[in-house]
């Protein structure tokens, strides 16, 4: 890379006077800038003109001269196989070898005519780091080796160490010419080893064995923290420790050499650590390790105190000759688990409620018993263990030959003279015949639980029924007699001898007292049938102009027979997209509107009603009533569909009523297929809305 930069050619003298009549050029163009301005062809551009064609003389002197040294440093340049550039102050290059411009599939015509920033190939992340490095060597710091992240036209990112060297000219600095080395390579095999440094140490560090590193001549050049707490040293007091000088272990050297010679050597017995004499219980593997050829030149030690295990070894044995005349003589099954829940004993009985009379249970883990479902349930247990604590819990199981059982499992933790938990004893309790009695009982009390709900809905439902019949019953007697009185009264009072016109008037009167009873009967029987199932509909083709004008008109008239004139009633009957008319039955939509539109005059004292359409497509139309009277409090909105409801029985009184209204005319809507809902604001009105699908147009 050196190499490169001193091949750059100084420049000769030809080149020199070359680069000092062009500065000339530029110095005398600033001083006759300001007359070109003004229009006036000034006398220096004369004198500019022949400095130019003397530039030009001898440029192509020098390029002729020159030009096998410069066709000999291309070739040269292009069978490097690194990217070699030129850039000035402003970044844009001015020159780059084939390679670079195919390395970073560049366009060669952009970057020969001047048009490519060093911006396009750096990443954006390193460009500011870039300009640094161009104003750095303005000011004379040299930048050279410094990393940078280049961009391919497709996207690739490459890692490169540019080495470059300013280009000056008469003492500025023209631009810098440089040599990128790509070494994304070498970055990622120092990524790759360092993230294999950093695992070994982790896992040598924190490894749970006791590790030791030694060579063929014993001595020990490296262990882990554990391996020097084994030996009761520190790792920095054993660095060259010889194990074959200073280790008075037969049993452990015996291994060592081995390892050396076989490639392998275990130990497992009673060590002495070497400074505090502490003797205890161990198991250790000594592995060889061989160079390139084959050869052992070193080994590992993988050391593991067993001091724990031989205590919980021991521990169990004295516990076994305590209790086992005890447990196996017991009527209940008993079995000691480690602290995996492997068994390390079970009596007869425990045998024959897990169903391995013969094998029994030793060396098996309780786990192999579990249904899915029961060993997180086991987990937690097991962890109540660790703590210390003594629990009850139940438990399926499945035996080997397919039987499910219930266990009632009552686990004590066996802790070691230290405190610490080693194993559970756990009595194991066949509750299955116990199980299925509580399953049935609680079956039969969910089945009388249902039997008493079905009970309690049938009471209610009986009682709804009586206090339905009483309020028809008290409904119609009122509603029946009102009218009745009024025909047998007016007709008592009709005599000849009075004016035909009182005459008329009670006629009237009375007809059309016969007419609400009539409807008032009809309301009834026509809910009746709706409520059997014997209403059906009959879809006929209707005109709705039609069938809307005989709607307003009838409005009119019981508006007129309330005594209501004074309040408005409007019919909004939109734009339609199609023609005016809707399939239907014409019967129950008269009746749905009617009822509606009764309700909505009998409940408004002051304002106006309209009622019509507010949506229709090719199938589907939504239709409404809306009034101004005394609207229906929230918490009463929920009953108004119901039958012989009101929003308060007073207004049965004051406005009469069988309130059956509304109910008749959810359920002809339901049988249309159509659903009906309403707004309303107490005091201010009511909206109900209704919407129907028709087939035909």
């Amino acid at each position: 890379m050196i190499f490169f930069i001193l091949l750059f050619p100084v420049l000769s003298d030809s080149m020199k006077n070359l680069i000092n009549k062009i500065n000339t050029f530029s110095l005398q163009f600033n001083a006759f800038a300001g007359h070109w301005a003004g229009g006036k062809v000034p006398d220096e551009l004369i004198a500019l003109k022949d400095l130019l064609a003397g530039i030009n003389q001898d440029a192509n002197a020098i390029i002729n001269k020159q030009s096998g040294g410069t066709e000999n440093f291309d070739s040269l340049i292009d069978l490097l196989n690194e990217i070699v550039f030129e850039v000035d102050i402003n970044g844009n290059f001015t020159f780059m070898n084939d390679y670079g411009i195919q390395k970073l599939e560049l366009n060669k015509a952009e970057l020969q005519q001047g048009r490519l920033n060093m911006s396009a190939v750096v990443h954006p992340h390193d460009v500011e780091k870039a300009r640094a490095s161009i104003l750095n060597n303005r000011f004379g710091k040299r930048t050279s080796g410094i990393e940078y992240r280049l961009v391919t036209a497709s996207g690739k990112e490459i890692i490169v160490q540019i080495f470059n060297s300013p280009i000056v000219v008469n003492n500025v600095m023209m631009g810098l010419r440089g040599l990128a080395v790509d070494i994304s390579n070498r970055k990622k095999i120092e990524t790759d080893l360092h993230n294999s440094v950093e695992k070994y140490k982790g896992i040598f560090n924190n490894s749970p064995l006791a590790i030791g590193y030694y060579t063929r001549n014993g001595i020990l050049t490296d262990c882990n923290e554990k391996f020097a707490m084994m030996l009761g040293s520190s790792r920095e007091v054993l660095q060259g420790f010889n194990i074959f000088r200073d280790l008075k272990n037969e049993g452990i050297l015996t291994a060592m050499r081995d390892s050396l010679e076989k490639g392998t050597g275990t130990f497992e017995g009673v060590y002495q650590a070497v400074l505090t004499q502490r003797k205890a219980p161990a198991r250790v593997l000594f592995q060889g390790i061989r160079d390139e050829n084959g050869n052992i030149f070193g080994g590992v030690a993988l050391a593991e105190d067993i001091s724990q295990r031989v205590q919980a070894e021991n521990a169990l044995k004295a516990s076994e000759a305590k209790f086992r005349a005890l447990v196996e003589n017991i009527g209940e099954g008993a079995g000691i688990t480690d602290v995996n829940n492997t068994f390390l004993f079970s009596n007869p009985m425990a045998n024959k409620i897990f169903g391995v009379e013969n094998e029994g249970l030793t060396g098996r883990s309780l786990i192999d018993f579990m249904t899915k479902g029961e060993f997180e349930r086991v987990i937690i247990e097991t962890n109540k263990r660790k703590k210390g604590l003594k629990s009850s819990y139940e438990i399926e199981i499945v035996r080997p030959d397919g039987q499910t059982r219930d266990l009632l499992v009552t686990a004590t933790p066996n802790d070691n003279e230290k405190g610490e938990y080693i194993s559970t004893l756990g009595i194991f309790r066949d509750i299955t015949e116990r199980k299925k009695i509580e399953r049935d009982l609680k079956n039969a009390h969910k089945t009388l639980l249902i039997n008493n709900r079905e009970l309690k809905l049938a009471k209610e439902k009986a009682e709804e029924s009586d206090r339905l019949k009483s309020a028809f019953l008290a409904t119609m007697n009122h509603e029946l007699r009102t009218p009745l009185n009024h025909i047998i009264g007016l007709s008592e009072l009709i005599d000849s001898s009075m004016p035909s016109g009182e005459i008329e008037d009670f006629a009237g009167q009375i007809n059309q007292s016969g007419i609400n009873l009539l409807s008032l009967i009809n309301d009834i029987f026509q809910t009746i049938e709706l409520e059997m199932g014997d209403a059906k509909p009959l879809y006929l083709k209707l005109d709705l102009k039609e069938f809307f004008s005989k709607v307003l008109k009838d409005a009119i008239q019981h508006r007129a027979n309330l005594k209501k004139t004074h309040i408005n009633i409007f019919f909004d009957l939109p734009p339609l997209n199609t023609e005016p008319y809707f399939t239907t039955d014409k019967s129950m939509l008269k009746k749905v509107f009617d009822n509606l539109i009764h309700n909505a005059i009998k409940f408004t004292n002051d304002g106006e009603i309209r009622f019509g359409i507010i949506n229709a497509d090719s199938s589907q139309f939504t239709f409404f009533v809306k009034d101004t009277g005394i609207g229906i409090p929230h918490e009463k909105q929920q009953l108004i569909f119901e039958r012989f409801r009101q929003v308060d029985e007073r207004l049965k009184r004051e406005y009469g009523g069988t309130g059956l209204g509304l109910y008749y005319s959810k359920k002809i809507v339901e049988l249309l297929n159509g659903k009906i809902w309403f707004d309303s604001v107490e005091g201010i009105g009511s909206t109900f809305f209704f919407s129907l699908s028709s087939t035909e147009f």
